[in-house]
C-alpha cells in the first residue's frame, strides 16, 4: 500500500522532531509533539471513518487507546511525571490492537482465535514438560 501525501508529511515531521530533540535544537519538543499528534489524529480519523455498526469491541478499545495516547502526548508536552510511560504504553497497545483488527479482518476472527488458542496450548504444554 502506497503512503498518502499526509502520511509522508507526518513521517517527515516526526523524523525532524526526533532529530531536533536529539541535538537539543530549539522547538524540537514542539515539532515532535506536532508530528505524533498528526499521526494519532490520522489514526483517529481513519477509525471514525468506518461505519460504527461494523465496529467490534476491539475498535472501541482502539479508540480508547488512541485517546489515551493523545492524552499522554499532551501530558508529555507539559512535562508531567510518567507521561512518557503513559504515551509509550498507550501507543504500543494501540499498535497491537490495530494489528489484531487487521489480522481478524484478513483471516476471520474465529480462525484467528482458534490459531491463538492452539499456540497458547502448545506453549503451556511445553512449559509444563508435556508433549
Amino acid at each position: 500500500m502506497k503512503p498518502t501525501k499526509w502520511q509522508k508529511i507526518v513521517s517527515l515531521v516526526i523524523l525532524a522532531g526526533v532529530l531536533m530533540k536529539l541535538f537539543d535544537v530549539t522547538y524540537g519538543k514542539e515539532v515532535f509533539t506536532a508530528g505524533f499528534g498528526g499521526y494519532l489524529l490520522m489514526k483517529l480519523i481513519a477509525l471514525l471513518g468506518l461505519r460504527i455498526r461494523l465496529w467490534t469491541a476491539l475498535h472501541y478499545v482502539q479508540l480508547t487507546l488512541i485517546l489515551l495516547a493523545m492524552t499522554g502526548l499532551t501530558f508529555m508536552y507539559f512535562e508531567y511525571p510518567y507521561s512518557r510511560v503513559l504515551f509509550a504504553l498507550a501507543l504500543l497497545s494501540e499498535g497491537l490492537v490495530a494489528l489484531r483488527i487487521k489480522v481478524n479482518s484478513m483471516f476471520g476472527s474465529q480462525n484467528v482465535s482458534n490459531i491463538l488458542r492452539l499456540i497458547s496450548r502448545m506453549v503451556l504444554s511445553r512449559q509444563s514438560g508435556g508433549r
